[in-house]
């Protein structure tokens, strides 16, 4: 079974990395047509500042998303660290009780 440390699959980012490149590669051309050149095509200012709206709207859902997962890796990661503390005072406390125990036959075999 894989232990997976806190981190986002390599697959989850990637897919952020796309997207993002995808939203900011939109958001330029968008940015780079003029507003001279949508009014004289079939593009109406009000279809413009939609488009505009709607990549905003990707790129701010794609950021919701990877915080939320950045999020639950943070969590994930304490928990980790709090299951191995654990397991480390258990193991001291294992050769302790050992210790004794050894002692314990030692004495009863005097």
């Amino acid at each position: 079974m894989a232990v997976h440390r806190g981190r986002p699959s390599m697959k989850k980012l990637l897919l952020l990395v796309v997207a993002l490149i995808l939203g900011v590669l939109f958001y330029r051309k968008l940015s780079s047509l003029s507003l001279n050149s949508l009014l004289e095509s079939d593009f109406s200012r009000e279809q413009y500042e939609r488009l505009y709206a709607g990549a905003m709207d990707e790129v701010a859902d794609w950021r919701q998303r990877y915080d939320n997962e950045t999020a639950k890796a943070e969590l994930h990661k304490q928990f980790l660290e709090k299951v191995e503390m654990e397991a480390k005072k258990l193991a001291e406390e294992k050769e302790k009780l050992k210790a004794q125990l050894i002692s314990l036959q030692e004495q009863l075999l005097r």
